[in-house]
């Protein structure tokens, strides 16, 4: 899958204070070099493809553009943002995912296939899916769908959060979870909703 737009969230569950600690924080991560600041105490730190969020509410990883991703680095770089802010306690991990996969057959054409009298009772030229997920460990959905401007493309819209709070020390495996859920195993619905012979074709990887 590439990654039109990825992020990686820790939701806190208490508000807290951004502006007086972001100078640490542009000293503790030199590699991103720009800062934004499109809100009142939001703040982003950022390079060309990737990206820091802070706001009272949660913090981010940012990717755009992307193709293989690091979770331990991900989680590495939160912790890291994490003690900077003084953020204490338990968390929620949220998962935004924006991407395509390739396919060898039009997306549109085939997703007229199952659902041919219902598309034609509301003059629809393509069909989309939206899964909502609410199982004992995230609530959310996912949403699979053709991609109207290069119809050998399936567009994927996944937004997922943890139900429960967790430690900090768990959230590697969990964001591992949340993310085969959003990529993996979106493909594998993918391939099944539109009739593929074989799964999408695999680019995004875990390092």
């Amino acid at each position: 899958m590439y990654f039109k737009n990825l992020n990686f969230i820790y939701v806190l569950d208490k508000e807290i204070k951004i502006s007086e600690k972001i100078e640490k924080v542009r000293k503790a991560f030199p590699e991103f070099p720009e800062i934004s600041n499109p809100a009142n105490d939001v703040f982003i730190v950022h390079e060309r493809n990737s990206a820091l969020g802070m706001s009272p509410s949660q913090i981010m990883c940012i990717f755009s553009g992307e193709e293989k991703i690091n979770i331990t680095d991900i989680v590495e770089n939160l912790n890291k943002l994490s003690k900077i802010l003084n953020i204490k306690g338990q968390i929620r991990l949220g998962l935004k995912v924006e991407g395509f996969d390739k396919v060898d057959v039009s997306s549109r054409k085939l997703s007229l296939t199952a659902h041919k009298e219902e598309a034609e009772i509301l003059d629809a030229v393509a069909v989309g899916y939206r899964f909502i997920i609410n199982n004992t460990f995230v609530h959310g959905d996912v949403k699979i769908e053709p991609f109207l401007k290069d119809e050998n493309q399936i567009f994927y819209d996944v937004l997922l959060q943890t139900i429960d709070t967790i430690p900090v020390s768990e959230a590697e495996k969990g964001f591992s979870d949340i993310f085969l859920l959003a990529t993996e195993k979106a493909g594998k619905a993918a391939a099944s909703l539109f009739c593929l012979k074989e799964e999408p074709k695999e680019d995004s990887k875990l390092n």
